[in-house]
C-alpha cells in the first residue's frame, strides 16, 4: 500500500469516527478529530490523486458528517429553546410589533412576599 492510499484509508476513518461523535453529541472529539483530519489532508494534498472518484468519496462524506453536524447543531438549539420556555414559561410572553421588534410582556411575580405594616 502505497504512501497516499494510506493517508486516504485514514481520512475515511477518521470520517466514520467522526460520524460516531457527532452522532452521540461528543462535540469536543469531533473538533479533536478535525484537527487530526486537517493535517491528513495537507499530507494528502502533496500526492497527485489518479481518480477524481477518490476525492468525490472523500468529498461526500465530509459533506454527510456536516450536514450531521449542523442537523445536531439544530437540535442543541431546539432543545435549549425548549429549557428556556420549561424553566420561563409563565413568566413572560414575548411579542412581535408591526416593525419586527421582540417586546416582552410580564407577569407579576406571585412568589415574592410583601410586607404590610
Amino acid at each position: 500500500m502505497s504512501r497516499m492510499q494510506a493517508t486516504i484509508l485514514a481520512i475515511e476513518d477518521l470520517m466514520e469516527t467522526e460520524r460516531a461523535k457527532i452522532l452521540v453529541a461528543d462535540f469536543l472529539a469531533a473538533s479533536e478529530i478535525a484537527v487530526r483530519k486537517e493535517k491528513l489532508l495537507q499530507e494528502l494534498a502533496k500526492h497527485d490523486i489518479p481518480h477524481g472518484a477518490i476525492l468525490a468519496r472523500l468529498a461526500e462524506k465530509a459533506n454527510a458528517n456536516q450536514r450531521l453536524l449542523a442537523a445536531s447543531m439544530l437540535g442543541v438549539k431546539a432543545a435549549s429553546s425548549r429549557l428556556e420556555l420549561l424553566l420561563n414559561g409563565g413568566k413572560s410572553l414575548k411579542t412581535y410589533d408591526k416593525t419586527g421588534f421582540q417586546h416582552s410582556l410580564g407577569t407579576p411575580n406571585t412568589s415574592t412576599m410583601e410586607k404590610r405594616a
